[in-house]
């Protein structure tokens, strides 16, 4: 499916513009995931070794031991893919999380599941492996303020160390059981901060503004100046879902709380019409190949 819609399998190899996820069973043991990892190996499309360890239940309580324990198994997957084909390209991608010992369930949520995709991308980043961090999912059910915070906290520290890419960050909730609409609009705004903060603090002659300061002098104002029209959109990010008016001017606008702007603007995106990505050769082959893959599943029905 994914060669028609690309225009075929060279071109797809070109593209690379997908990549099989492959997990173990658990930690130190790989089952039938495997098959997936040797066939795109076979004809280079990316793979990405995902475990998903969880500190105090199959993988060790310390976090230290933990990221061991899913080095070895990301390591194990990478000897597999190069043995079935030098150089296939291969992406350092664990999902890790916390056992909450007071209720045993897994924390994505949680400070240690921060701290174990920061260490784990800077494994990777050690290993020159290119990486993706699978954080950002909160235990939380809704989008809420406990879903804010998981989420800020599990995708700031793996951005800060290096990751190449982040991904399942987008509206999920509920320990990534349920999707929310407002929360992936929420999220989009999150990621932006972020980016943001990765970005850092830019130090040259002209940020410095040494000249500029001269020039406004004590108790000046910066605003009317030709240096902050040049520089504000590149310094500042803009949030374009967060409240920052007066609380005269938020309650004279409904006083509405964050998950409902998100709420709103998630419903404008959905009435926009849906747009067309493929053409209609790729359209037609992307059809043929699914009518094919149901007519073998029907035959092994039948037989």
């Amino acid at each position: 499916m994914a060669s028609a819609a690309s225009g075929g399998l060279d071109e797809l190899k070109r593209r690379k513009t997908i990549a099989i996820t492959t997990c173990p069973n658990s930690g130190l043991s790989w089952g039938d995931g495997l098959w997936g990892l040797i066939e795109f190996a076979k004809v280079e499309l990316p793979i990405e070794i995902m475990p998903m360890p969880f500190s105090g239940s199959s993988h060790p309580v310390t976090l230290a031991g933990t990221l061991v324990e899913t080095h070895a198994d990301i390591l194990s997957a990478i000897v597999l893919a190069q043995t079935v084909h030098p150089g296939a390209p291969v992406i350092y991608a664990p999902y890790p999380a916390a056992l909450d010992m007071l209720v045993a369930n897994p924390a994505f949520g949680s400070p240690e599941t921060a701290l174990l995709g920061a260490g784990a991308i800077q494994l990777a980043r050690y290993c020159q492996i290119p990486n993706n961090a699978v954080m950002g999912t909160a235990d939380s059910k809704v989008p809420d303020g406990q879903a804010a915070y998981e989420k800020m906290m599990t995708i700031l520290l793996p951005a800060l160390a290096g990751a190449d890419t982040l991904s399942l960050v987008g509206g999920m909730v509920d320990f990534a059981l349920t999707a929310s609409y407002e929360q992936l609009v929420i999220d989009d705004e999150i990621c932006g901060n972020i980016r943001r903060l990765v970005q850092g603090i830019e130090v040259n002659e002209a940020t410095v503004a040494a000249d500029i300061i001269h020039a406004v002098g004590p108790g000046g104002n910066y605003l009317p100046t030709e240096h902050t029209l040049e520089y504000f959109r590149q310094e500042i990010y803009t949030a374009r879902l967060a409240d920052r008016q007066r609380y005269d001017a938020w309650a004279a606008a409904g006083a509405q709380d964050i998950a409902a702007r998100a709420g709103q603007k998630a419903q404008e995106i959905l009435a926009q019409p849906a747009k067309q990505y493929l053409d209609d050769k790729c359209r037609q082959a992307l059809d043929e190949a699914v009518a094919r893959i149901y007519q073998r599943h029907n035959e092994r029905k039948e037989g």
